[in-house]
């Protein structure tokens, strides 16, 4: 790994973990990944239980056009929804010759695509979301990118998760410390 992956990595490390509001956490991933070499462009994609879609929760680069199109996903359209199901990683060379690829995604005219489920803790089967990584250059994702893509996803679950735990917890001491006014 380059010297600039290990700073990545420690940025990933510090300041992920310092966290606890969840908007803050998304953001900070997709500003971190964006740094990656080849990386122009990139989504934050998770499942909103409530309404049964995969909402973009953070992005970089990604033109409105997609945004009105595929900023929610209904279960279970499309590539996003495939891979958080089935937990598996893509790496397409060339997004533009891949049927795996919908119409929304090829209207990006990007080439290098590489989608990493974010998994949380606990077991769960299904992914919680997924990263998208797009490239402009008709690449593969070799296995120093494929690793610090894989390690900031799965950074991303674990903080998703203690920012939930430490929401729970904050409103339960909320409500057992509650002073009522005299």
């Amino acid at each position: 790994m380059a010297l600039e992956d290990n700073e990545l990595i420690k940025r990933v490390d510090t300041e992920l973990n310092m966290k606890n509001d969840i908007k803050d956490i998304y953001q900070m991933s997709a500003d971190i990944l964006l740094k990656l070499e080849n990386i122009n462009m990139v989504m934050v994609y998770i499942v909103d239980n409530s309404s049964d879609q995969a909402v973009i929760v953070s992005q970089k680069n990604v033109p409105d056009e997609y945004l009105s199109r595929a900023a929610k996903i209904d279960r279970p359209r499309g590539i996003t929804w495939k891979l958080i199901t089935t937990n598996d990683i893509l790496n397409i060379k060339n997004s533009q010759t891949d049927d795996t690829i919908g119409p929304a995604g090829k209207a990006l005219g990007k080439k290098g695509v590489y989608g990493v489920p974010i998994a949380l803790s606990g077991g769960s089967k299904e992914a919680r979301g997924v990263v998208w990584l797009w490239s402009d250059e008709e690449i593969e994702f070799d296995s120093d990118q494929h690793k610090l893509a894989l390690y900031v996803a799965q950074k991303v679950g674990l903080a998703i998760t203690w920012s939930e735990r430490y929401a729970e917890r904050r409103e339960e001491w909320k409500n057992k410390f509650k002073v009522e006014k005299l």
